[in-house]
């Protein structure tokens, strides 16, 4: 009945996170420090406690409020209060509980190469912990496996061989943290697969990029193989959102990795196709 009346409200779902290392971790919350008769005091000074050191002072609005804590954190368990104070020495804190999970995968392995039997793929797994490690050939898992291991694991996976022609390889790996599942980086390999009986020629490229802003360079790469000729004829072509040809070029290539790079097409949804 004196003074103001101070509010502080969580707004997200939880207040519990499991993130990658370098994920964003974004706080939502509103706050409000009112009288009797509704006027308010200006922002409050909000504290951000982590592991009970203190790391920032900022202020806070009235509203709704968002406040990015992700270069706080550290590895492992954090546990964070965000306490604000009104101009009445009054305050209200809000606790929330962070754990940061360092998992992603490396490799120097080749992308985009011609294989003729089952090849062994080396990499390294980064991070503590039980995970579990996922392969897959065209969008389709065929092997996954348990891994514990601490800092950083060379591993090695035996690809098998695939029917010949182009394939996509990729793997990933995921691990399950209070109930909550993170899962770290993908590698994404191209991978031509021949075989002495192939007769068609077979057209690879492990070009993903969804949006591009108009003007800005674009590089697709691609393989060609012809299991008759080292050289094939290709055409490039850019069509539009109404399948109009916009760019068109023929060209030969030999079946070494090939870089379309433009940086003209038009806006809207874009085919580039190769053929």
């Amino acid at each position: 009945t004196e003074g103001y009346n101070i509010s502080l409200q969580n707004t997200l779902e939880s207040r519990i996170f499991v993130v990658l290392k370098n994920d964003s971790v974004v706080l939502a919350f509103r706050y409000s420090s009112v009288d009797i008769d509704g006027l308010d005091d200006g922002p409050g000074i909000g504290t951000l406690i982590v592991n009970d050191v203190k790391k920032a002072t900022v202020a806070i609005p009235q509203k709704q409020n968002t406040l990015d804590i992700t270069k706080y954190l550290s590895l492992g368990e954090n546990n964070i209060e965000l306490r604000v104070t009104n101009s009445d020495d009054k305050s209200k804190s809000l606790a929330y509980q962070v754990e940061v999970i360092d998992l992603s995968l490396e490799t120097n392995f080749k992308d985009m190469a011609i294989y003729t039997a089952e090849t062994d793929f080396q990499f390294v797994i980064i991070g503590a912990g039980t995970k579990t490690i996922h392969y897959l050939m065209d969008g389709e898992e065929i092997y996954s496996e348990e891994i514990t291991n601490t800092n950083k694991l060379s591993h090695t996976y035996k690809i098998p061989m695939q029917s010949a022609g182009d394939h996509i390889f990729e793997v990933y790996a995921d691990m399950t943290v209070n109930n909550m599942t993170v899962t770290s980086n993908t590698i994404t390999l191209g991978m031509m697969f021949v075989t002495d009986s192939m007769v068609d020629t077979f057209i690879l490229s492990n070009f993903t990029q969804p949006t591009s802003t108009q003007g800005e360079i674009i590089t697709i790469p691609y393989m060609v193989y012809n299991p008759f000729n080292q050289t094939t004829d290709v055409n490039l072509a850019i069509l539009d959102s109404e399948d109009k040809v916009y760019f068109e070029k023929d060209i030969s290539v030999d079946q070494t990795v090939q870089n379309w790079v433009t940086q003209d097409y038009p806006a809207g949804n874009v085919t580039f196709r190769i053929t």
